[in-house]
């Protein structure tokens, strides 16, 4: 019997050090991995990258928007996010994603779930391109190069698109880190004609800058400083963007909500599957060790002790930003804890042994 135990103490510690290591690992906040490009104006975003706006933009009660943005992704194997505005409650209004080699486009307003749009392989790994992003009350249009590329008209905002703080290179609530080279941004609180977004992208080119004949964007940055932890913008509003020394998350969220969109779910499925069955020998272990302790409650003790070290981990995650505080995984890990326990019910044949010290007293009487 003590042999068994300790053996089952030992089992259930080992696979607390797994779950612990594959929940929280790296265990730390990595260094903010943004540099200057050595050669030419602009910046080199990696794997942990973010940069935050200092202050919030104000639209001026104005619907429509344009957004500018020169890159070249380090791949075209990756899904992450380049640009997002957000707000108190996290991402408002439009973002900018890439999805392998497609742009994707998403639109969040307040009680609607978020509204995808893809174009299709614009963004090949190693490749410079310039988009412009025409969002209006009658539509949303992009353009490449200063060429028309795509339009939706049912694709519109029901509230100002560039407006709060924004994120580049990552996503403002979860890590969602992009890699690549950023040679130039820039966003005006209106729309721009076919006409100045061809005669901005020859700026551009030439001049790394829109031309001094159009209106000044609101923002705009031209990533020439070469040094230091700030980009200035050269726009209207006095809005710099700060590169942190270490990574971090502008919005992270305690315990997400497991509620989410059927497509999101979907994509989720390979971590909701590992999220089970990482704690199915958990709660396996954990019943073996509980029945050795003679304890007549062992099931339900096991799948307490699961759902608590999943909740703990999920509580701590909050604070690692390369980590993802998300209530639905208690939910999965709680789930395969009990997949555990009841595998112990149902094949486990032996039982503990009795405590012979009460039989020899009772023998005694």
């Amino acid at each position: 019997m003590r042999a068994r135990r300790r053996l089952a103490v030992f089992a259930s510690l080992f696979l607390l050090a797994i779950l612990l290591t594959a929940g929280l690992w790296p265990f730390h906040i990595p260094r903010n991995q943004v540099s200057w490009i050595p050669d030419r104006p602009g910046l080199r975003l990696g794997a942990r990258s973010t940069l935050g706006s200092t202050a919030s933009l104000d639209p001026l009660n104005s619907a429509s928007c344009t957004v500018e943005l020169w890159l070249r992704p380090k791949t075209g194997a990756a899904i992450a996010t380049l640009l997002a505005f957000y707000g108190p409650s996290g991402i408002a209004g439009i973002s900018f994603h890439q999805s392998l080699t497609d742009l994707r486009l998403d639109r969040t307003s307040p009680g609607r779930t978020r509204d995808k749009r893809y174009i299709e392989n614009v963004l090949r790994s190693g490749k410079v391109v310039f988009f412009t992003v025409v969002s209006t009350p009658t539509g949303t249009a992009v353009y490449r190069d200063g060429k028309p590329l795509w339009n939706a008209r049912a694709f519109r905002p029901d509230q100002p698109d560039c407006a709060g703080h924004f994120v580049v290179g990552d996503s403002p609530v979860e890590d969602d880190g992009w890699e690549g080279d950023l040679y130039g941004l820039a966003v005006y609180h209106r729309e721009l004609s076919s006409f100045e977004i061809t005669a901005s992208h020859r700026a551009w080119m030439a001049d790394n800058g829109p031309s001094a004949l159009l209106p000044a964007p609101d923002v705009l940055y031209r990533f020439t400083e070469r040094r230091g932890s700030v980009v200035h913008s050269l726009g209207i509003a006095n809005v710099s963007l700060s590169i942190p020394a270490k990574y971090g998350i502008a919005r992270p969220t305690l315990l997400a909500s497991p509620w989410k969109p059927s497509e999101e779910i979907w994509d989720d499925y390979p971590d909701i599957f590992l999220n089970i069955a990482g704690f199915v020998p958990f709660g396996f272990t954990m019943s073996v060790l509980f029945a050795l302790l003679q304890r007549k409650d062992a099931a339900r003790l096991a799948l307490l002790s699961g759902v608590a070290v999943s909740a703990a981990i999920e509580i701590l995650q909050f604070w690692l930003p390369t980590r993802n505080s998300d209530s639905r995984d208690i939910l999965t890990n709680g789930f395969g804890t009990a997949i555990g326990v009841f595998l112990y019910r149902r094949f486990i044949r032996w039982r503990p042994l009795p405590d012979w010290s009460s039989h020899g007293s009772h023998r005694a009487k």
